[in-house]
C-alpha cells in the first residue's frame, strides 16, 4: 500500500488530518492490516477480504448491535469498532479505520496467566450477551464450523485439485481422511445446543494484553455471528495449548498442553452458566475444531491456496499438519 492510498481513504473519515507515517501489521491470516500514524493520533486501517466476506455490511449490523449490547452492560475489556460505523470504497478495495489500542497482540502463549485472563474475558462476553436476542444476527459466513461442509469441500478439492499437489499432500490426505467420522460427531453435538451470540475467532492473536498480560481488549469482530460456545472454547484450545503456534514446522515438538487446556475449560465452567451437554463437550470442542482447522489448511492447499494468506508454496500444507499432529495428541 502507498502512503498516498492510506492518505485518501483517511481523508474520507477526517477531513484535515494527516497520515504520516504507516505500517504493516502482519498477525492476520484474512484482511489486511496497516497501522497509520496520523496528525490527530494512531489509527488502524484495514483492507477488508471480500472474497471472505463476501456480505460485509452484514458483518458490520452484527459488530454494531452486538458492540451497543456489551456497551450498555458494562462489557469490562475494550471492543474496537470501525469509526462512525462505516466503510469505504476506494480504489476497488473495501477499506475500514479503526481506534488504535496501546496494547500488544501475541502469536503464542507466552504464560499461563495469558490463558486465564483471555477465558475470564471471553466468558464474560458470553456473560453479558447471555440474553442478547440472537436472532437479530445475520449468518455472515454460511457453514462456519458446520463439519459437514468442510468435508465436502475436501472431497471437491482432491477431485478437482492438480496430481502435483495430491502427490505432495499424500500423507496429510490420509491422515485426515481416517479422522472424519469426528468432525460429522460435532455436527450431532452442535445441533442439540443452544445458538449463542460467538465470536468465531477466539486464537490468542485477538486478545489485546498489556504489559503485566491483563487483557484489554477482545477483537477481530468479522465472525460475529450465532453459534456454539463449542467453536469459541475449542479455538481457544486449539491455539493455546499449541505452545509453538499453528506456524510452527517443528512436528516433533507439537503437542497440547493438557495444563492449558483444562485451565481453559476450568475458567470456562467457573464464569459461564452452561447446559450440561456444553460441559460435557469442552474437551471435545478442542479435538474437533483442531481437526476442523487441519482440514481447511489442507483443502486450500489442494484448491491452490485461495484463502489463507501464505509466505512460501507449501505453508498450508505445513499448517495442515501442524493442526494435524496438534489434535492427534489430544486423542
Amino acid at each position: 500500500m502507498e502512503l498516498s492510498i492510506a492518505q485518501h481513504v483517511f481523508s474520507n473519515y477526517f477531513d484535515d488530518a494527516q497520515v504520516i507515517d504507516y505500517s504493516v501489521v502482519n498477525n492476520g491470516l484474512i484482511n489486511k492490516t496497516y497501522k497509520l500514524d496520523t496528525s490527530q493520533g494512531i489509527y488502524i486501517l484495514q483492507e477488508i477480504n471480500q472474497k471472505v466476506f463476501n456480505e460485509p455490511e452484514l458483518a458490520l449490523e452484527n459488530i454494531k448491535k452486538v458492540s451497543i449490547w456489551l456497551k450498555e452492560h458494562e462489557f469490562n475489556y475494550a471492543f474496537p469498532t470501525p469509526i462512525h460505523f462505516t466503510y469505504k470504497f476506494f480504489f476497488d478495495k473495501l477499506w475500514r479505520l479503526l481506534p488504535y489500542i496501546n496494547a500488544t497482540s501475541y502469536n503464542e502463549i507466552k504464560n499461563k496467566k495469558m490463558v486465564s485472563n483471555a477465558t475470564v474475558c471471553i466468558a464474560d462476553f458470553y456473560r453479558l450477551l447471555d440474553q442478547f436476542p440472537v436472532q437479530d444476527l445475520h449468518v455472515t459466513i454460511p457453514h462456519f464450523h458446520h463439519g459437514q461442509y468442510y468435508i465436502d469441500e475436501f472431497h471437491k478439492a482432491l477431485n478437482h485439485c492438480s496430481s502435483e499437489r495430491k502427490t505432495q499432500a499424500t500423507q496429510e490426505i490420509n491422515h485426515i481422511k481416517s479422522a472424519l467420522e469426528e468432525l460429522a460427531c460435532f455436527d450431532e453435538v452442535v445441533r442439540q445446543l443452544p445458538n449463542r451470540v460467538v465470536h468465531f475467532d477466539t486464537k490468542i492473536s485477538n486478545f489485546l494484553f498489556d504489559e503485566d498480560f491483563n487483557v484489554k481488549a477482545l477483537i477481530d469482530l468479522d465472525t460475529l455471528m450465532p453459534g456454539s460456545i463449542l467453536s469459541d472454547v475449542g479455538d481457544m484450545i486449539r491455539t493455546y495449548s499449541n505452545k509453538l503456534g499453528e506456524e510452527s514446522t517443528d512436528f516433533d515438538l507439537i503437542k497440547a498442553d493438557p495444563e492449558t487446556v483444562e485451565t481453559i475449560v476450568d475458567s470456562i465452567l467457573q464464569h459461564t452458566q452452561l447446559t450440561d451437554l456444553e460441559k460435557n463437550h469442552l474437551f471435545f470442542a478442542g479435538k474437533a475444531i483442531t481437526l476442523m482447522q487441519s482440514i481447511r489448511f489442507l483443502t486450500d492447499f489442494l484448491k491452490g491456496d485461495v484463502y489463507y494468506a501464505i509466505n512460501h508454496p507449501f505453508h498450508n500444507l505445513n499448517r495442515a499438519k501442524n493442526q494435524f499432529i496438534l489434535y492427534d495428541s489430544m486423542n
